[in-house]
């Protein structure tokens, strides 16, 4: 029997947070992964 995935649970504002980092140049090292660890 197939067990369904279940489907992403994003907030408007995290969408908005990612496609902030996406817009720069910084993809894996820069203020916002700091900010990440940090939290």
């Amino acid at each position: 029997m197939p067990i369904p995935m279940s489907s992403p649970d994003l907030t408007e504002a995290e969408i908005a947070a990612v496609n902030q980092v996406l817009s720069t140049r910084f993809l894996s090292i820069g203020p916002q992964l700091e900010a990440f660890e940090r939290a």
